[in-house]
Parts: C-alpha cells; sequence; structure tokens
C-alpha cells in the first residue's frame, strides 16, 4: 500500500526497493501452496513495476505508468481476500495484450500504393 501511495503522489523512487534475498517462500509452499503462489504474484508485481520505472513506464505492453496502482490493489485484494491465484493474474500484467498481427512488405508496399492513388 505504501508502494501505491508512492506511486500517486509521484514518489516514484520510493517503489519496491524489497530484497528478495529475504523472501524465501519455500517454507510457505510446504505450509500452503497457495497462499505462496499469492506472495510469489507480489513479488512479480514489485519487481516489475521498478522495471517498468526503470525503463519509463514503457517496458510492460498494455500496461501504462497510471495502471501499476490499480494492479497492486487488486493483488493486494487477492492476497486479504485470499483470491485464487489464477484471479490475481486476470490484469494485463500477467496477461498481456496480443501483439498486432504482422504486416508483410509487400503489404506495406501495397498499402503506400493505394494511399497515394487515393490521394492524387
Amino acid at each position: 500500500m505504501q508502494d501505491i501511495e508512492a506511486h500517486e503522489e509521484a514518489r516514484f523512487s520510493e517503489i519496491g526497493g524489497y530484497d528478495e534475498r529475504y523472501f524465501n517462500l519455500d517454507k510457505c509452499y510446504e505450509a500452503d501452496e497457495t497462499e505462496a503462489e499469492r506472495l510469489s504474484l507480489a513479488l512479480q508485481l514489485w519487481e516489475g513495476w521498478e522495471d517498468s520505472r526503470n525503463h519509463d513506464w514503457g517496458y510492460y505492453p498494455g500496461v501504462e505508468q497510471k495502471d501499476w496502482p490499480i494492479i497492486a490493489r487488486q493483488i493486494y485484494q487477492g492476497i486479504v481476500e485470499k483470491w485464487e491465484p489464477d484471479r490475481m493474474r486476470d490484469n494485463f500484467l500477467f496477461n498481456p495484450p496480443p501483439p498486432p498481427p504482422r504486416v508483410s512488405l509487400w503489404q506495406h508496399i501495397k498499402n503506400r500504393l493505394s494511399s497515394s492513388s487515393a490521394d492524387t
């Protein structure tokens, strides 16, 4: 929640800062595999959030700067309410939109020629 507040107040350098060496989910997996998966998603969110911040918010397709606090709230709610992990993955961070279809060079040429002839 502190990272959400920092993000919304444009204190981006404060986002993240966890040290993954301190997070060992092995014992958690032994006790509750689903809870460990939820916590793993939270760690992935943090890592992605920091990574995106460090790359001018353009590193994750479909996730813009303004989207990170929304996704963070979703992950937080999923942990608190003990959602199934698949429900927590229902966002563009974990399920990015498909890339646009590739257009062949020949199609680019045809499109360019057809738009040029329409202009004359």
